[in-house]
C-alpha cells in the first residue's frame, strides 16, 4: 500500500523497485548486490505485516534477517542513505482504565514482548550500527478510507497512505542521520483529554473533533504526536 502511493511521487527520480511480490527473494545478496549498484539511496519498506498472526522466528526471518543483508550490501555497495518504514507498534497503548498516553519520539519503546514490534526494533537498531546515514518513520497504521472507522482512527493513531509516502519523501531529502519521527495524522486531542479518551471516547471527539462518530472504540489508550516531524521535515498529515 505504502510503495504504490510512493512511487509516483518519486516519478522524476530513476527508481528501482524491488517487491518480493515479482518473484525477487529480498534476502538474496546477489538480487540485491546487482539491484542496488549504483544507488543513491534506499528506501525500505518491506515488512510481515502485524495483523496477520506469526511466531517471533517468522517476524526475525521476514523482516530483520533480510534488512541486515540489505544494509551490508548497500554499504558495500556505496549506498549513502536509507530511510527505514518502522511503525509506532513499538508503543504500548496505556492499560484500560489508565489515562491514554500521548506518545512522541522521546516515548520510549517498551513493546518489546510483541514479536513484530520486536523486529521493527531490531531493525532500528541495525540501521543505527550501519555505517550508512539513516532515517527511521516510525509510522501509525494506515488507514486509506473514509470509512466511520478509519476517520475516527485518524484522530489519534493512523494515517493516510498518501501522507505516509509524502513524509518518506521529506525524510530522504531532509532528515538528519540518525533521526526518527513519529507519522501519524495530526490529533485535535490534548493531554488533558487523557482520562477521557479511555473513559468516553465518543465525548472526546464530540469536544475536540466537532462532531458525532458514527463509530468509536471502547477507549482510546494512545495519542500519536508529530510535532518534530513537522519542524524537522516540513511535513504535515493533509486535513
Amino acid at each position: 500500500m505504502l510503495g504504490r502511493a510512493l512511487l509516483p511521487l518519486l516519478a522524476d527520480r530513476v527508481v528501482v523497485p524491488i517487491d518480493q511480490a515479482d518473484g525477487l527473494p529480498i534476502a538474496d545478496g546477489a538480487v540485491l548486490r546487482a539491484a542496488l549498484a549504483g544507488c543513491d539511496a534506499i528506501v525500505h519498506l518491506a515488512a510481515l505485516h502485524p495483523l496477520v498472526a506469526h511466531g517471533g522466528a517468522d517476524y526475525d526471518a521476514a523482516n530483520v534477517a533480510p534488512f541486515r543483508v540489505l544494509l551490508a550490501i548497500a554499504a558495500a555497495t556505496g549506498a549513502r542513505r536509507v530511510v527505514l518504514a518502522s511503525s509506532t507498534s513499538v508503543w504500548r497503548e496505556a492499560p484500560r482504565g489508565s489515562p491514554a498516553r500521548f506518545i512522541d519520539e522521546d516515548t520510549s519503546a517498551d513493546a518489546t514482548e510483541d514479536p513484530y514490534a520486536a523486529s521493527k526494533l531490531a531493525c532500528e537498531a541495525l540501521l543505527r550500527a550501519s555505517p550508512i546515514a539513516g532515517v527511521t518513520l516510525r509510522l501509525a497504521r494506515f488507514a486509506a478510507g473514509e470509512s466511520p472507522e478509519e476517520q475516527v482512527r485518524r484522530l489519534y493513531r493512523a494515517v493516510r497512505p498518501h501522507d505516509a509516502a509524502r513524509a518518506v519523501i521529506r525524510a530522504l531529502d531532509h532528515g538528519p542521520d540518525g533521526s526518527m519521527y513519529a507519522i501519524a495524522s495530526r490529533t485535535p486531542f490534548r493531554a488533558e483529554d487523557a482520562e477521557i479518551l479511555d473513559r468516553d471516547p465518543a465525548a472526546a471527539i464530540r469536544l475536540r473533533a466537532g462532531f458525532e462518530p458514527n463509530w468509536v472504540p471502547d477507549r482510546i489508550g494512545s495519542v500519536v504526536l508529530t510535532d518534530r516531524a513537522g519542524r524537522d521535515l516540513g511535513w504535515s498529515a493533509s486535513p
